[in-house]
């Protein structure tokens, strides 16, 4: 209840309403009780001093009524009227009670349903935003292969996250769609090209022979002994690449990510070329940053590019419990 124009409420006046409140919630139980102790007190009362001992007569008179009143029967007729009303209460409150729940049932699915319409709405919006923008990622790898001078099938660069001691694919480029494939899940820190970006800073490789088909063993001795990996890991490789520059991304406090400029052809990466690669990345550090974190915190390592490109779950699972190499 509410007074004057301050609309606030007075402290009795609050605790009276109150006190009324729970007695009108409660009122068809009170009158239970009530019930059931003058049945009781009743029933005892006739029981002690017998039916034969009330008289029933009528008479139209106050010394009649009076005498009606005394008789422990009229009270027991009193409680079992009293008892029929509290429970036509209960009754009354128990239905308006499940009227209530169906609504809030109802509206509780309603609720639900909208949530659950929202919340597929807002996962499909982040969908599309981060479709938009590992786009414009590769728009601006593919832009970078333009200015730098490689932009031919026999090139490619990839950038990468690191998170939990392992690395995942930021977004990859070539001209030739095979080699822009995101082969796996993710890399170890297993001391291939990537990993020695990241523990040098910089990790330049232009010594290593081309993989020739008809003779391949070379090319496997040099990777074996330069970076560990047995010959059943290098034939796995999707792109035999001869030559690298890797380099490691810092944000301001730590290291996030490592971008790898590679080809397959001798004599692609002079050291007048790898120059400006270190100075283009150098000058663009902070978009490679900002690609980074945006793919580190938005999207973990999403399975969706081994779906597109046919290669089973439940396969790569297998050799990732037997320990084996991860593909690149």
């Amino acid at each position: 209840m509410y007074l004057g124009f301050t609309g606030k409420k007075t402290g009795l006046v609050s605790k009276v309403t109150s006190i009324l409140d729970g007695f009108g919630k409660g009122f068809y139980l009170a009158l239970d009780v009530i019930a059931t102790a003058i049945l009781g007190i009743s029933a005892a009362w006739t029981t002690s001093k017998g039916l034969e001992q009330y008289e029933i007569y009528f008479e139209f008179s106050f010394i009649a009524l009076l005498a009606v009143f005394k008789t422990p029967i009229t009270y027991v007729f009193f409680s079992l009227i009293i008892y029929i009303i509290s429970k036509g209460y209960q009754w009354l409150d128990n239905e308006n009670l499940l009227g209530e729940n169906k609504k809030l049932g109802v509206a509780k699915y309603e609720l639900e349903n909208r949530l659950k319409s929202a919340s597929e709405d807002i996962d499909e919006f982040k969908s599309k935003i981060n479709s938009l923008y590992k786009e414009l990622i590769k728009t601006w790898l593919k832009s970078s292969l333009k200015t730098l001078n490689l932009f031919e099938s026999s090139c490619r660069v990839t950038l990468y996250y690191f998170k939990k001691n392992h690395f995942y694919y930021v977004g990859r480029y070539s001209v030739d769609p095979e080699n822009s494939r995101e082969s796996t899940l993710k890399f170890e820190l297993n001391g291939g090209v990537i990993s020695q970006a990241w523990r040098k800073q910089v990790h330049k490789d232009v010594s290593c022979p081309e993989y020739d088909s008809s003779d391949p063993n070379p090319y496997f001795e040099y990777v074996k002994q330069t970076y560990n990996f047995s010959e059943e890991k290098v034939k796995s490789l999707g792109m035999k690449s001869c030559q690298y520059y890797a380099r490691r991304i810092d944000d301001t406090s730590e290291a996030i990510g490592v971008i790898v400029f590679e080809s397959i052809t001798k004599n692609k990466f002079t050291e007048r070329q790898i120059k400006r690669i270190e100075s283009y990345c150098a000058e663009h550090e902070s978009n490679l940053v900002s690609y980074i974190r945006y793919i580190r915190d938005n999207d973990h390592a999403s399975s969706d590019s081994i779906r597109a490109k046919g290669v089973a779950e439940m396969e790569f699972l297998r050799q990732f419990k037997e320990g084996k190499d991860v593909k690149k």
